[in-house]
């Protein structure tokens, strides 16, 4: 991308090495890493054999869990030139 201007690049998740690239690489942060965490909390809970929320009887019950998204904007995308 080094000496192209009249175009941008924008990647799905984060990877550690995005914010040091030359440009830095914008990026559309799923919360792939809250979710894991998630993922790993519920998990813990369930080999300790503790009920879900304190409720007996709901461990096989599903839900919904939602997770952020954020936009992380770095110099991959560079602000649009105006026609002169």
């Amino acid at each position: 991308m080094s000496g192209c201007r009249s175009s941008s690049l924008v990647c799905h998740e984060e990877a550690p090495w995005f914010p040091y690239g030359h440009p830095p690489i914008t990026v559309v942060d799923k919360g792939a890493r809250d979710l894991g965490e998630f993922a790993a909390e519920q998990l813990l809970r369930r080999i300790d054999s503790r009920p879900d929320n304190g409720r007996p009887g709901l461990e096989g019950v599903g839900r919904l869990i939602r997770v952020g998204s954020r936009l992380v904007v770095r110099s991959s995308t560079p602000a649009p030139g105006r026609p002169g």
